[in-house]
């Protein structure tokens, strides 16, 4: 990720702390976790569960759109599960990169700023 290699080559410079150098130890083994996780969605095993979970995120935005009789709860329930599934799903489908990657664009501005 070039960000990350841009913020990783501005923190070495001597006037950034020992923090700023440890935040980018930290995005590097995130980052690297991530791709570990992007490519077990090879494994059938988790591609078929990824798959189930896309299928309950739809299945419930479509209970949601359809069924006026849902209960507080049961929309809250619905909106749940949508959170959990959305959670596990972005694992694999390259949002959470890309987050960690905002978070990285977003600390390399600062970076830059307090540089100059």
């Amino acid at each position: 990720m070039i960000e990350l290699e841009q913020l990783k080559q501005l923190v070495s410079d001597p006037s950034f702390q020992a923090e700023d150098r440890k935040l980018v130890a930290q995005y590097e083994e995130r980052l690297s976790e991530l791709l570990m996780k992007e490519k077990a969605i090879e494994n059938p095993v988790i591609k078929e569960f990824y798959e189930y979970m896309q299928f309950q995120v739809e299945h419930c935005e479509q209970q949601l759109k359809t069924n006026r009789e849902l209960t507080d709860r049961q929309r809250d329930a619905l909106f749940a599960k949508i959170d959990i599934c959305d959670n596990f799903t972005s694992l694999f489908n390259g949002k959470a990169k890309e987050e960690l990657r905002q978070d990285i664009i977003k600390d390399l501005d600062y970076g830059r700023s307090q540089q100059n």
